[in-house]
Formats: structure tokens, sequence, C-alpha cells
């Protein structure tokens, strides 16, 4: 939902830019590379994108860090080349919420690739946990985080403008609820 009062984005002047190996360079838009400096985003620099298959192939060293970057950059790239559909009216906030929810997307992972969701799962006895939801949760607390949420804000509107675009992106990293986020795909696909 579009709040007259917010910031466009991306803010074009104001991006950190990183090297990437597959993808070149990637810029990095504030308020994004705030969430990157996080100490839950940073864990991912110690996570292994592909779990033990390291033991077997030696040169398969990618970090869920390096990953989500990828899918950041990816994900922004798309949605970048959509609204240029005018006909889509696509706005920077449902921008923003997809290059955030892309970004954030594998936050609760644990070591061991996708071989933990199971064994945390049964060993907790709590069949809710999923790593899509452990990064809710992750995203979550970040965004709590005053200054933060602060430079949302500025984007994503105040209030209840916030929480529903906030809503949005924990939609797209869930897959399970997808309200407005299959809302969004499907005003994507009538207008092919």
């Amino acid at each position: 939902m579009k709040d007259d009062r917010s910031a466009e984005w991306p803010p074009l002047l104001d991006k950190r830019q990183i090297q990437d190996m597959v993808h070149g360079p990637i810029s990095l838009f504030y308020p994004l590379d705030r969430i990157v400096d996080t100490r839950e985003f940073q864990r991912l620099r110690d996570l292994k994108q592909l779990g033990v298959t390291h033991l077997v192939y030696p040169c398969s060293t990618h970090s869920r860090f390096v990953h989500s970057l990828g899918t950041y950059w990816l994900a922004f790239k798309f949605v970048e080349n959509l609204k240029r559909d005018t006909s889509l009216n696509i706005s920077g906030q449902d921008h923003l919420c997809v290059s955030l929810a892309a970004l954030c997307h594998d936050l609760g992972h644990g070591p061991f690739s996708h071989l933990f969701d199971g064994v945390f799962r049964d060993a907790s006895r709590a069949p809710k946990y999923t790593h899509e939801s452990l990064s809710i949760r992750l995203l979550r607390r970040i965004v709590n985080d005053k200054e933060i949420r602060d430079t949302l804000e500025q984007y994503l509107g105040k209030g209840e403008d916030f929480e529903m675009n906030m809503t949005f992106t924990e939609e797209l990293i869930s897959s399970q609820k997808f309200v407005r986020a299959r809302y969004f795909m499907k005003k994507l696909e009538l207008n092919r």
C-alpha cells in the first residue's frame, strides 16, 4: 500500500557496492545495508549454503550470506524490470518488500542446511518451526531495533502501513499464508 508520505525506494544515491563472484557488482540500497550489518544477518557468513556437500566437493563452500545477497540482487533486478510496465502499478514499497524478503529468506537456517530443519523440529517437538518461520522471527527481531525500524518506516510508512508491508514481506518469506503476496503475483500473471 503506497503511503504518499513515504520516501520513494530505492534511493539511488544511497547504496553500498558489493562485488559478487557470480553476479558482479551488487548495489545494496539503504536501508537494507543496515539489515546486512546486524548480528542476525552476519551469522549467515558461517553457515554453508550446501550443508555438508563440501566434504565431497571441497570447492563448494558457498555461504548463506553470499546466497542471500545474490537472491536479493536477482529479486531486486526482477522487480526493477517489472516496474517498467506501468500497468502493473508496482510501488517502491512493493519493490522494497520483495527485496527485503529475498535478502532475509534464509535468516532462520541452522547449520547443515536443510538437514537441520528436520532434526531441530524433531528434537524440539515443535513441528510449526521451519527455517521460514524462524527467518520471520529473526526479521521481526531485527526490525524491533528502533534505529532499523525508523529507517524502514521512511519507505514503508508508519503504523498500519508499516505492519501491512511487513506482513507482505513475511508472506513472501513463508510462502504459506500468501494473501497479499498471492495478489501481487496474480497481478503480474494477468498483465503478461
